[in-house]
């Protein structure tokens, strides 16, 4: 419901710029009805100006009550001395790891450089408003919150957020377990919202006070029809992720390659890996075939769930929050096996799909595959299972309404919800 007062300034990585973020559009088109006014702030085009000049002609439609930050002139960027100092000092107090020092001194440089570069427009943005009826919140857990909280220390806000996925949580994602003004966070940040029950349990182990985390779940849209299965005795078999080492597509490659049954696999998304990648297609048996779409809109991929067959969506990241594309897949009817990382277990069970241990090579995943391929039956009852149990957990008009209340709630009573 509409309301006409509170206004929300929401800090993304890229997003509407670029090509990331595709889950984000779900998340706004419901919040833009729940808020008279969304600015959005996209936090790297403040300290990357090559990277926003290569991609500020790449904008993606906006709600109509959404607005954009961005920055004026971008030959460079000025970073504030005196800013700098004080996050800096804020990080050595919060202390540093004698093992692995050198890498948590250039992490805390790094996150204290880009942190005030966001402060700045920020502090610009708040001079125009209201912030008795405005909330800042961040996507993802990092130097934007770093820069809220900051801002909010300074008397110039009220209320500040975070949502933390996967990336931004796990540290074992990290070549060393350190993470510049975590403590900070915890301390100063009204509420922080991990997209699983998993996070938060991570979260409080770490030390966050429990009374500042909430669960909010990501959600997808429900599809006007979902995904057929195959009737010609082809395997089908759809992966979706940014192709680098986290997501391990490779090796699930050649978990295909070992296959002797009939099938085809697509693939959804690019990133650095796709060169490897090309070459293990190369030693597909003739009897499989490999699809490999890049990275293309959101709405193109599920559009081809609803007039495609697919008989089984595959996920073997080595760490996730929650996976949107297991959500997408779901939503669309589609089994998924995925490994029993982060909270994946949150959504998938044997109902609707199958869990592999987090550690699983090529042979075994290879192994799992040929089960399902001898029994059809058991796999296509598993698509109504699929289906009802997105609608239940993934739905994004109900997720996103509930974390609109949340958002709106900190202004209601003050900080915390």
């Amino acid at each position: 419901m509409l309301n006409h007062k509170k206004q929300l300034l929401l800090l993304s990585y890229e997003y509407p710029f670029g090509n990331s973020e595709t889950f984000l559009e779900n998340e706004l088109y419901v919040l833009s009805r729940e808020f008279s006014r969304i600015t959005i702030l996209p936090t790297r085009a403040f300290f990357s100006p090559s990277w926003f000049s290569s991609n500020k002609s790449n904008l993606r439609k906006l709600p109509t009550n959404c607005y954009l930050i961005r920055p004026l002139k971008q030959t460079g960027f000025k970073v504030p001395v005196l800013v700098c100092l004080i996050l800096f000092w804020r990080g050595i107090h919060s202390g540093l790891p004698f093992r692995g020092f050198f890498y948590a001194i250039k992490e805390l440089m790094r996150s204290v450089v880009k942190t005030s570069c966001l402060i700045k427009p920020i502090n610009k943005h708040l001079r125009q408003c209201d912030t008795n009826s405005l909330v800042a919140y961040s996507y993802w857990k990092g130097d934007a919150t770093v820069a809220l909280c900051y801002t909010k220390q300074q008397g110039r806000l009220r209320a500040c957020a975070t949502r933390c996925h996967g990336g931004d949580l796990y540290d074992n994602v990290l070549p060393f377990p350190y993470r510049p003004f975590e403590k900070y966070i915890a301390r100063e940040c009204d509420l922080v919202m991990p997209v699983s029950q998993s996070g938060v349990k991570y979260l409080t182990e770490k030390g966050f006070p429990q009374t500042r985390l909430r669960i909010a779940r990501l959600g997808v849209k429900r599809m006007k029809t979902v995904a057929r299965f195959s009737s010609d005795g082809m395997l089908r078999v759809v992966s979706c992720s940014n192709l680098i080492p986290l997501k391990r597509i490779p090796m699930l490659c050649k978990a295909l390659s070992m296959l002797n049954h009939p099938f085809s696999w697509t693939h959804f998304g690019d990133g650095e890996e796709r060169s490897i990648l090309e070459r293990l297609i190369t030693d597909l048996p003739k009897h499989g075939t490999a699809n490999l779409f890049g990275r293309i809109p959101n709405h193109e991929i599920l559009s081809y769930y609803q007039n495609n067959p697919v008989d089984i969506f595959v996920n073997v990241s080595s760490s996730e929050g929650v996976p949107v594309s297991v959500m997408e897949a779901m939503i669309a009817g589609i089994p998924c096996i995925a490994t029993n990382v982060g909270g994946t277990s949150e959504l998938i069970n044997n109902d609707c799909g199958y869990l592999l241990p987090a550690d699983i090579d090529s042979t075994e995943l290879a192994s799992i595959l040929e089960t399902i391929i001898t029994s059809p039956i058991a796999w296509q009852q598993k698509r109504t299972s699929s289906f009802l149990r997105a609608c239940q957990l993934c739905d994004a008009k109900k997720n996103y309404h509930e974390f609109s209340e949340l958002l709106q709630n900190m202004l209601r009573t003050g900080t915390q919800a």
